[in-house]
């Protein structure tokens, strides 16, 4: 239970301090008390309530990163920085002279010009030398954002001095976003291991990947694309050419995937050492000259493997049309088309 001790002075007036906050405080050393303000300068008495109740937590863990708990920490390096609550203002004089210490930072506003500046300098290479760590939720908790859906609000760069993995989402109509993607994708893109993609239209998903090139991401693995609104499978991959890629998915859970008549083969040629291969959420065989779906096609007009599947292990496809999917299960030539195949899902 909080206990209230008698009113401290501040630049915003008498404020009611919290034992817990009291106790942290005469820990940190006095070059540090001047980053309080990131927290405590906008309060007034009036909401000071509130705000403890909500942002306790968070900002006794973001206290103790700016200063020492205990004598033997005196040495210690700052771990991680959460700046918490979007619409406060963040003392950028403060941050400054403190990244030199991050190793992490958790951004959980929405995209503004300091946090913007934030990344953009650390990927220029002038701020934060030893962050390893930088997530970014650019909706955050805003109100005006608080009707997304989950997936679109959040956009993760995961070890970005030397950068294995990327998780993009809701980039699509936030050119604040766009630009630090097209910074980090220009600039780390050399160690990726693994990019995933959740996002609404297939003209910014055929873009992301479409800067990502044989040669800037030659040990990329795993990519895993979500387009909402649908996409056509050919106007996606025509730019795919990773020879390290070993494991695919592809899904749109709102309109589904469209591949013409020559089915999945240009996968097998465009990635000849793929090992997993999943298309979720409805797939639509469309005849790329009459543009009409298709409603009869043979099951390997679909999955017409070249001999580049030879190494598949595991593919998951989900279909429209039980007859191509019932096709495909009880078709004699699976195993020796696929000879390799260890998990079969439709």
């Amino acid at each position: 239970m909080q206990q209230e001790l008698g009113p401290i002075t501040r630049d915003v007036g008498p404020l009611k301090i919290p034992e817990l906050f009291q106790q942290i405080l005469e820990f940190v050393d006095p070059e540090d008390l001047d980053s309080l303000s990131l927290v405590c300068r906008s309060w007034t008495e009036a909401v000071l309530d509130a705000k403890w109740r909500k942002g306790l937590v968070k900002l006794s863990r973001l206290l103790s990163q700016l200063a020492p708990l205990c004598a033997h920490e005196q040495s210690c390096r700052i771990q991680e920085l959460n700046l918490i609550h979007g619409k406060e203002a963040l003392d950028w004089q403060t941050f400054d002279r403190h990244s030199h210490k991050f190793t992490a930072i958790h951004v959980d506003m929405a995209i503004g010009p300091i946090s913007t500046q934030i990344i953009r300098n650390h990927l220029e290479g002038s701020l934060c030398p030893n962050l390893i760590t930088l997530k970014i939720d650019p909706a955050g908790t805003c109100d005006e954002h608080e009707a997304e859906e989950p997936w679109s609000n959040t956009l993760r760069l995961f070890e970005t001095k030397q950068l294995r993995s990327i998780e993009v989402g809701g980039i699509a109509e936030d050119p604040e976003i766009r630009a630090i993607l097209d910074a980090v994708l220009a600039h780390n893109t050399v160690e990726l291991e693994s990019l995933k993609i959740h996002i609404n239209d297939e003209v910014t998903c055929s873009r992301i990947l479409a800067s990502l090139p044989q040669g800037k991401a030659p040990h990329l693995e795993t990519l895993d694309l979500t387009v909402h609104d649908g996409f056509v499978l050919d106007d996606v991959i025509h730019n795919m050419q990773f020879s390290s890629l070993l494991h695919l998915t592809l899904s749109s859970p709102d309109q589904g995937i469209v591949v013409d008549n020559f089915g999945l083969s240009q996968i097998f040629r465009l990635i000849p050492h793929l090992r997993s291969l999943s298309i979720i959420d409805n797939i639509q065989i469309v005849n790329p000259i009459l543009e009409t779906v298709l409603d009869s096609v043979t099951p390997w007009s679909l999955l017409d493997m070249s001999p580049n599947a030879q190494n598949l292990e595991r593919l998951c496809v989900t279909l429209q049309d039980s007859n191509i999917e019932y096709g495909i299960k009880r078709n004699p030539s699976t195993g020796k088309q696929l000879p390799a195949l260890k998990h079969l899902t439709f």
